[in-house]
């Protein structure tokens, strides 16, 4: 497992913007059909980053609020996957 959770908001070229003034939230969707939210702290310039204990996600939404502007994505998590495979 990793102790960190780091999330990018990426450009049309797949650069990170810089990460002034936006704010980063996560939601874990836990596989007992529950879900936890956490606030991500700004890491470096354009990045984001959460010491997490919830290593046994299935999926996530990472969400940032850009200007007001709400951008968000939905991502399955590789170690359940991998977990599954087994």
């Amino acid at each position: 497992s990793f102790p960190y959770f780091h999330a990018y908001l990426l450009d049309k070229k797949s650069n990170p913007i810089s990460n002034k003034g936006i704010s980063c939230t996560v939601r874990f969707f836990l596989p007992d059909n529950t879900s936890v939210n956490a606030e991500l702290k700004p890491f470096g310039e354009d990045g984001f980053s959460l010491e997490s204990s919830t290593t046994k996600f299935y999926a996530c939404r990472v969400t940032f609020i850009v200007f007001g502007k709400s951008v968000s994505a939905k991502f399955e998590s590789e170690n359940i996957i991998v977990q599954n495979n087994e």
